[in-house]
């Protein structure tokens, strides 16, 4: 348990609740401040983000609203910034179409300039479904039951299967937005018959399955990760080498300010370069 959990636990909720507020304010002066005097820098691309968090202030953000740049990355005819030198996606790639992202991966490898890094971090699905399978590294699933449970059972007064474990596990891989994620349903006699029985890619494509066609035009969770496919994907798209990093590790030099380290025990983080 680190020193944050810590005070978790000891703190009433409403003093973390007003000193969330006050660091909420803090960075919302900070990033308003700053793009007041100084524009954010054209080489520095945030893939996905928005100025509704206040990341840091000096990079361009690209996202299909509220952005420096807004782009449907689902229609195809963008043009992102030339000579680009950090390119950073955070949990963005698992919203998109395996055809969105063809184009996104070669419009970024067609427009990097030279030593230029791509850093990439979305749910691995591998580990996910590893840690389940086997029983551990359940820290980060119960939180997301238990913050199931609260917001989805207790607030909206959703059925009670919303606050199981299988869920949480499910909703990492399948969800769809409506002011929040919400996982795809499934009984757990079915989920674990298709858990143990499918691959990865099968049980995957099950779970997205499980959206209606509306829910995935949300854009939730519709599209899965792990590192071989995503290393074919960035391969192909012209990149000529992909290495797995982990959370606050760069083997380029990558300007690290951007990353959230609170879904980093779930995470599969890459760079690629040209």
């Amino acid at each position: 348990m680190n020193l944050t959990d810590k005070l978790k636990e000891f703190l009433p909720k409403k003093f973390l609740a007003l000193a969330s507020y006050i660091k909420s304010i803090i960075r919302y002066i900070y990033f308003s401040c700053y793009r007041l005097i100084k524009n954010p820098d054209p080489y520095f691309l945030a893939i996905g983000e928005s100025t509704e968090y206040y990341p840091s202030p000096y990079w361009t953000l690209v996202d299909i609203k509220d952005s420096d740049i807004n782009v449907d990355f689902e229609n195809i005819n963008y043009k992102l910034n030339k000579n680009l030198k950090y390119i950073y996606s955070s949990h963005c790639i698992e919203h998109l179409s395996d055809k969105a992202i063809n184009y996104l991966f070669k419009e970024i490898s067609s427009n990097m300039g030279e030593n230029s890094v791509f850093r990439l971090e979305t749910p691995d699905v591998e580990k996910i479904i590893k840690d389940y399978k086997l029983k551990k590294n359940h820290e980060y699933l119960e939180k997301i039951q238990s913050e199931n449970f609260e917001n989805l059972v207790i607030k909206r007064k959703m059925k009670s299967i919303y606050g199981e474990l299988h869920i949480a596990m499910l909703g990492l891989i399948s969800c769809y937005v409506d002011q929040m994620h919400i996982p795809v349903l499934c009984s757990k006699e079915v989920f674990d018959e298709k858990l143990n029985d499918l691959t990865i890619d099968e049980f995957c494509n099950w779970a997205i399955s499980l959206q209606s066609e509306e829910e995935k035009l949300t854009h939730g969770h519709i599209n899965f990760w792990y590192f071989e496919k995503l290393q074919k994907y960035l391969l192909n798209a012209g990149f000529t080498k992909v290495l797995r990093c982990k959370t606050n590790q760069s083997f380029y030099n990558f300007d690290l300010s951007l990353e959230r380290k609170h879904r980093r025990k779930y995470s599969l983080i890459v760079e690629a370069i040209k």
